[in-house]
């Protein structure tokens, strides 16, 4: 494998990656949601290696907020392309082989994305990387499978040589333990096989197909369509210059094996760690038990689901009741639909106890602990059949789940992005800005506040002035956030 070939196509390739790069950049943020669950912070010392033009670095830099972040990459123009990074005190840039580079001891990660395949020796490199990440350090990366790209290889025979997932663990398995690997297949549309080379030669991939000839000449890559490129077609093509006719003989094959309808296809195959479940999951909290959080859950899933995005409901946990709840049978009445099969497979409402307390305080009155595993499988599921599922909580945010654990202490666990519920009524005020604080203490993602005009106040004056200064409020320290209208139930039902 030539580097000095792959560093040239990919700086070659600077200016146009970050727009054709789409496929990385979702691995990337994939990559980031696992990190954030699996990685305890702080973490003080980051690694990354084959950081390209910064797509991932500025992932790491913004979640992982580290101490220190070395940005790695073979081509030593993508120092330019990171500058905004680099004007970070934390952040410094070693240009370099990263399978030989000398990198610093003692770090709490080393990390890449879309970047192993290039290496000569990955077995090796995971040898080092365990020697120099500390002793409660993390290893994580992504690179592609021996799917990738595999109507370029089935047409001309060259492609890297791709691990297979199991290969990679065994490599893995005597330095690390494995906490999670995935594999899928991400194909990309195109409108004819000259779109796919024009699209591998803007990412710099158009160097995966160079191979150095008998007398060490290095030849061109299949991207080419100049008549000084050489290739290795497969099957019928001899190792000759690519003429016109050769790329012609491409594209008639490309079309022949590899349409879709008016398209052709070009098949990534990223292998990642990856959280099993889908990122598509709400936590519904509000300022108390009477927020009217029912009623605001049951009201934004109807009208998700108005707009053609399948949602479902989910009672976290429910109190008070016995064999069913009563918050789903609200939801479903104001949703205007029948019991699901959800609702019926008791995904919608996992863990139910008798008693109308707190959910610490209404397990230890029925005798039994609250089944977290249980609930966990069942909004999993429940994220795999929907577009999206909001997980109404029980009472507020501070309200205890054990006597170790709190609501809020839940969502950041599971890193849930909060659907807040908030209302007009006297004290609202000083109990939404205390909620406030502590998610913002906690680095909770503020989705969206619903302002719930029900319960119905009589007090107007104080319910819109209300609901003026939490929006205000929110413009100056969540201005991310949404804020929604919920109105009063009387006008709905």
């Amino acid at each position: 494998m030539n580097k000095r070939l792959i560093a040239e196509r990919f700086s070659k390739a600077i200016t146009t990656y970050p727009k054709e790069a789409n496929v990385q950049r979702q691995i990337a943020g994939k990559m980031i949601r696992l990190l954030t669950e699996h990685i305890p912070s702080p973490c003080s010392k980051v690694i990354e290696f084959g950081c390209g033009t910064g797509i991932y670095s500025r992932m790491l830099l913004q979640a992982l907020r580290p101490e220190e972040l070395l940005l790695n990459d073979l081509c030593p123009d993508m120092k330019y392309c990171c500058e905004d990074l680099l004007m970070k005190k934390q952040v410094s840039f070693l240009p370099g082989d990263a399978e030989t580079v000398s990198f610093p001891t003692e770090s709490t990660l080393i990390t890449s994305c879309s970047a192993l395949q290039w290496f000569e020796s990955p077995e090796n490199f995971f040898e080092r990387c365990n020697t120099l990440l500390n002793n409660q350090g993390y290893f994580a990366f992504s690179t592609f499978g021996k799917e990738n790209m595999k109507e370029i290889r089935e047409l001309t025979g060259n492609g890297l040589p791709y691990r297979s997932r199991e290969e990679l663990e065994v490599a893995l398995s005597p330095h690390f333990d494995i906490l999670y690997s995935e594999e899928e297949l991400i194909p990309l549309s195109f409108e004819d096989p000259i779109k796919v080379l024009y699209h591998l030669k803007q990412t710099g991939v158009n160097g995966l197909s160079t191979q150095s000839s008998p007398t060490g000449k290095q030849e061109n890559d299949l991207c080419s369509s100049d008549n000084n490129s050489k290739n290795n077609f497969k099957n019928n093509l001899p190792q000759q210059q690519w003429t016109r006719r050769d790329l012609q003989l491409f594209c008639e094959r490309y079309m022949q094996e590899f349409t879709q309808g008016t398209s052709v296809s070009l098949t990534y195959h990223p292998r990642k760690k990856e959280k099993s479940m889908k990122q598509n999951v709400y936590f519904v909290s509000g300022i108390d038990t009477d927020a009217g959080k029912s009623y605001a859950t049951g009201f934004l899933a109807r009208e998700w689901n108005k707009n053609g995005h399948r949602t479902i409901t989910q009672k976290f946990i429910q109190t008070g009741n016995v064999g069913h709840s009563e918050d789903i049978d609200l939801h479903r009445q104001i949703m205007g639909i029948p019991f699901t099969k959800e609702d019926q497979e008791g995904l919608t409402m996992p863990e139910i106890f008798s008693y109308p307390a707190s959910p610490h305080l209404a397990s230890q009155l029925d005798n039994r602990p609250i089944d977290f595993d249980k609930i966990k499988r069942a909004t999993e599921e429940l994220s795999e059949r929907y577009d999206s599922v909001l997980l109404e909580g029980a009472g507020g945010l501070m309200v205890p789940l054990t006597t170790e654990l709190l609501t809020i202490d839940y969502i950041v666990q599971e890193k849930y992005p909060l659907i807040f519920v908030t209302s007009g009524k006297l004290g609202s005020i000083n109990h939404t800005l205390l909620s406030l604080e502590a998610i913002q203490k906690r680095g909770i993602v503020l989705d969206t506040v619903l302002y719930n005009l029900y319960p119905t106040v009589e007090d107007k004056t104080i319910q819109n002035d209300t609901m003026e200064f939490i929006r205000t409020w929110l413009k100056k320290y969540f201005p991310e956030t949404k804020f929604i209208l919920v109105p009063e139930i009387k006008k709905n039902l």
